[in-house]
């Protein structure tokens, strides 16, 4: 979730998602990329690298009078580097600048030590080279932030939602009414996406057709991880492995994440051999009645005055298998499974989009970006530790894991449910 920091007189965003592009886009796509990665989004043009960050909006802000932190500090240093600052208030940022001083898509995280913490992990498992100073530098303050901040560049956000040219038409639709003149505009925009749609398609079954030629393996997003049971079964396994009481130190969670959420097919060498990383992060407590001490103690970060140690680790696994059940089948079997099991399930409502002034029920939709859809889910179990819930997880087709915490009285699996889209 994105955040504000005031740095001098910049009010400056935190936690954006960052797209590299070969020229400076139109706000045409950046509008299509903003319905998935977030509203507000800004435009950077750095030393030789041509981006775009997205975020949610952030209540009591107003976009334009907003700068990017990244696109800020980007430029500030040779690449690559990266670095965690300490904001105050147990509030951390993390950022990660790679080649052509790009910020990478999750090199832009604000939140606990440990959430960038895990960021940083994720990011270093990727398998790119960074300089050993940058690996072993000391956290920055943030004095060290304000100094960098000085000597970046500006780039501010807008409302990808609002087009600027069309915001004197609103001001007088609200005044005249203009409603057949904004369901015209609505109908013109959509005849141009789905033109430019229809295109990328095409594109995209060429680009097919010569990775086939040459040998490539297509992956869509549920291929791309691990299945939810061997994610589950990996992280039960690491929770198991942990002892009840280690010098006064009780472990109290361990919570397994996936990488950023995939929604697109991904092309590689059938001679590749990939593999997902799981980030996992152990969580222990010091216990005074058993005699914990600093000095002999789990290895990993001392935190909230030496009471709490976090520690964080990558592991491999094999990428799923399987191909995809329709979408309500998908969520029906996750429903009566998961259920059947015991275990509590929850979909969270998807939001609706509002469309243009003047737009009316009939007015043609957005064409689907891919032929499969995804619902993000939560399932839960809270009673005495079940060791064998990873098969039961596995066995809904469709179903991958984002994040998994285990602690003593349960678990909590945040994932994403994958079905094929029906046919419109």
């Amino acid at each position: 979730m994105a955040d504000v920091i005031t740095l001098g007189r910049w009010r400056a965003v935190m936690g954006m998602r960052w797209v590299v592009h070969e020229r400076m886009p139109g706000w045409a796509p950046v509008r299509d990329l903003a319905r998935d990665l977030g509203q507000w989004a800004v435009r950077r043009r750095g030393e030789s690298i041509i981006q775009t960050g997205y975020c949610a909006p952030i209540p009591g802000e107003r976009p334009q009078k907003l700068v990017s932190l990244a696109a800020l500090v980007a430029d500030a240093r040779p690449e690559p580097w990266m670095r965690v600052f300490d904001l105050g208030n147990d509030k951390w940022w993390f950022v990660a600048v790679r080649d052509n001083n790009g910020i990478l898509p999750e090199g832009d995280v604000v939140g606990t030590y440990e959430e960038v913490q895990e960021a940083r992990a994720r990011i270093e498992s990727l398998g790119s080279s960074w300089p050993q100073d940058i690996l072993t530098q000391a956290d920055g303050t943030l004095e060290d932030l304000e100094a960098l901040a000085l000597q970046g560049r500006a780039a501010y956000l807008q409302d990808a939602a609002v087009r600027s040219w069309l915001r004197p038409a609103l001001l007088g639709a609200a005044v005249a009414g203009l409603s057949v003149a904004g369901l015209l505009v609505w109908q013109a925009h959509e005849a141009d996406r789905r033109a430019a749609r229809q295109a990328a398609i095409a594109m995209a079954r060429l680009a097919a057709a010569r990775a086939v030629r040459a040998g490539m393996l297509f992956l869509p997003p549920w291929r791309q991880e691990a299945s939810v049971g061997a994610f589950a079964r990996a992280c039960a396994a690491a929770w198991n492995a942990l002892p009840i009481e280690q010098d006064g130190w009780i472990p109290r969670k361990i919570t397994c994440r996936e990488g950023p959420w995939k929604d697109a097919i991904l092309a590689v060498p059938k001679a590749q051999g990939l593999r997902d990383n799981v980030t996992i992060s152990v969580t222990w407590k010091s216990s005074q009645k058993a005699g914990a001490s600093p000095l002999r103690a789990p290895h990993g970060q001392l935190l909230a005055g030496g009471r709490i140690i976090r520690h964080v680790h990558t592991i491999s696994l094999p990428l799923a298998e399987g191909g995809l059940e329709a979408a309500q089948t998908a969520r029906r079997i996750a429903y009566a499974d998961l259920r059947a099991a015991g275990f509590t399930v929850h979909f969270p409502r998807a939001s609706g989009r509002k469309g243009l002034p003047g737009a009316h029920a009939g007015a043609p939709r957005p064409l689907a970006a891919h032929p499969w859809e995804s619902r993000t889910l939560t399932v839960s179990w809270h009673g005495p530790w079940m060791s064998g819930f990873g098969g039961v997880l596995g066995a809904v087709p469709g179903l991958r894991a984002r994040s998994l915490t285990i602690g003593p009285s349960g678990f909590l699996l945040k994932g994403v449910l994958y079905g094929r889209r029906a046919a419109r």
